[in-house]
């Protein structure tokens, strides 16, 4: 290649943004998976909290069916109807 011709090749500025980039990316995405899965676990979690407290019938107020238990049974209730267990 002659010595003042144009290069087919970024320029090194042009690899360290595009660099800079896809770094910002996958670390956008990275942070973004590891919340989405902190989250899910959490969600899983209370789940199992509200599954043992109908299974051993566990109140705070004896008698008192909070709102959240009512969601809970409904949406238990719904999803067995629809799985047919």
């Amino acid at each position: 290649m002659r010595p003042g011709a144009p290069s087919i090749l970024p320029e090194k500025e042009d690899r360290k943004k595009t660099s800079k980039k896809v770094l910002l990316l996958r670390d956008s995405f990275s942070f973004l998976f590891k919340s989405a899965g902190l989250i899910l676990w959490f969600v899983v979690f209370l789940l199992a909290l509200l599954e043992i407290k109908r299974y051993y019938n566990i109140d705070v107020i004896s008698g008192y069916d909070s709102s959240v238990d009512d969601i809970y049974g409904a949406a238990r209730g719904t999803l067995s109807e629809l799985f047919g267990e």
